[in-house]
């Protein structure tokens, strides 16, 4: 006898309802309302999503501004059909009252084995797992779990009464409870892989993600991911098949597990095991010659609230003298951002700091010389806030030499040099190359790593190793994300608890019209 599940998983909606980015107006097939249209639902379908819904797009940002509710982000989840969701790390970052208002009013079985709510009322929000038993009597089990970086990344007073203790060990306890009740065993996990998977070579050992270990050591049958926003359809790593979502609802995974009954599933050694077929593909939005298809009745029910926020976004805020257009990543790296040093020079003035350095997002819109709130959420879409630390010359120089490695000389590249690999597997991470303003430095990128910035300068004067300085840094970096472990502990001189694009606009309402200097902070050769 054969019987089959079938699974619709998305993860990092990061907020985007409406099939738009919001950097302008147009229509792209993407978001919850498109692609909910395309999951088909009986009694033998799961519904799944892997977290980091109330932080991200311009609708989710307005919800959580001004109307300090997540409603409409729940009520979008219900109407879709979900039947379990995981927590992602972006839903921490408005802290713990707006949280568990998403919590309560979301229909589905919130599941995370490794995240506990310290307050005794709102314990039940969250389980660890779930068995289910789909109509045709397939026993499933369905856990979910969140990386612990969360609490490396997330400002302490958001995490109070909460806590996230390590996804690997709360997995296996939870396995270990379930185990033989269920006859397959999902995993909901809002982190990534730390491995290729195609060699199985280890790319980051720092913990942020440990999927592939996860394949590796425990007794699962589907591990379903996110976080890295890497589209991946799904492979299988010793006995489990495991698979990933872009982000924005690009995509959702469309995945059919078909479970021969008597038959052992998983097999020492083996890759796919018998017992258990699985076939899975990304599906898309759908797209007519009418645009995007949507849930039409929920588009229209939520439509006031979408006309709210296109209105904010258009409002004028100031004037640049000059466009501050993108351009790719590694001529930006090279020859320097305007856009990097426009909000530089906005850290400099709200902090006094003698230095700010910032990372720019891997979507980036840039300004033009009229400046809206549409154009500051497409430039700086994080909800960073600032901090002013004291770093002595020593530590800021291991600091360059982190956001060094992100050059790689290569003669067959344009220009004769590239990203690293480091970071663009087995995650795309440009934000983490930081972009510096206050000093003057040259980086040498023929040099092997930790031996790149060949020059450092204060005001015109070398920085000695004991020298001391004020540093104006978003809370992410302060944490040490991305690789900048030198910046955790040190001394914490100042707390601007605002979110930066806040202070973007507060800048631009205060300086009608803007001067970005034309700079040059550092050097590149190679």
């Amino acid at each position: 006898m054969k019987r089959k599940l079938q699974i619709c998983f998305t993860s990092d909606i990061h907020g985007y309802l409406y099939p738009e980015t919001y950097a302008d107006k147009s229509r792209t097939p993407l978001g919850l309302l498109a692609g909910m249209r395309r999951y088909k639902k009986d009694g033998n379908t799961l519904i799944l999503d892997g977290g980091d819904m109330l932080q991200g797009s311009a609708l989710a940002m307005y919800c959580q501004k001004f109307q300090k509710d997540p409603s409409a982000l729940a009520e979008a989840m219900n109407r879709a059909g979900y039947d379990f969701v995981t927590i992602g790390n972006h839903d921490f970052n408005y802290g713990y009252e707006y949280l568990t208002a998403y919590l309560r009013k979301l229909r589905a079985q919130v599941l995370c084995a490794n995240v506990k709510l310290m307050r005794e009322a709102d314990r039940e929000l969250i389980r660890p797992y779930e068995i289910v038993t789909l109509e045709n009597g397939l026993r499933v089990a369905v856990i979910g779990i969140v990386t612990d970086y969360v609490n490396v990344w997330e400002q302490p007073e958001n995490l109070r009464e909460i806590r996230v203790t390590d996804p690997f060990e709360a997995l296996k306890e939870a396995l270990s409870e379930i185990g033989d009740r269920a006859d397959l065993k999902v995993c909901i996990y809002h982190g990534g892989y730390e491995a290729d998977l195609a060699t199985g070579r280890i790319l980051s050992t720092t913990g942020e993600d440990v999927g592939y270990r996860i394949c590796r050591e425990l007794p699962l049958d589907i591990l379903l991911t996110g976080h890295q926003h890497i589209p991946f359809p799904g492979k299988w790593i010793s006995g489990t098949y495991t698979a990933q979502t872009p982000d924005k609802l690009r995509s959702f995974l469309s995945l059919e597990a078909e479970v021969s009954e008597g038959e052992r599933r998983q097999q020492a050694g083996s890759e796919e095991p018998s017992g258990l077929a699985i076939r899975a593909a990304l599906i898309s939005p759908e797209v007519s010659e009418e645009g995007v298809l949507t849930d039409r009745e929920m588009e229209a029910r939520l439509q006031p609230l979408e006309d709210r926020v296109q209105e904010w976004l258009d409002q004028p805020l100031g004037r640049l003298d000059r466009p501050l257009p993108p351009d790719t990543k590694i001529r930006m790296a090279v020859q320097g951002s305007p856009i990097a040093d426009f909000v530089n020079q906005i850290q400099l003035d709200c902090s006094k700091a003698q230095i700010a350095c910032c990372g720019l997002a891997n979507e980036l819109g840039g300004f033009d010389r009229e400046v809206t709130t549409r154009s500051v959420i497409a430039s700086y879409p994080y909800p960073n806030t600032l901090l002013v630390l004291r770093i002595d010359g020593a530590t800021l120089r291991k600091a360059l030499e982190r956001t060094a490695e992100y050059f790689q000389p290569d003669p067959e590249a344009e220009g004769g040099i590239r990203v690293a690999d480091s970071f663009l597997k087995p995650k795309v991470e440009h934000y983490n190359y930081d972009y510096f303003a206050g000093i003057h430095y040259v980086i040498d990128a023929k040099k092997p790593q930790g031996e790149r910035i060949v020059s450092l300068e204060y005001e015109g004067r070398p920085i000695g190793d004991t020298d001391t300085f004020t540093l104006c840094i978003n809370n992410y970096r302060a944490s040490g994300a991305g690789g900048y472990e030198m910046y955790r502990g040190l001394p914490v001189l100042q707390e601007i608890n605002r979110e930066m694009t806040e202070i973007i606009i507060d800048y631009l309402e205060q300086h009608p019209v803007v001067e970005v200097p034309e700079q040059k902070a550092y050097e590149v050769r190679f």
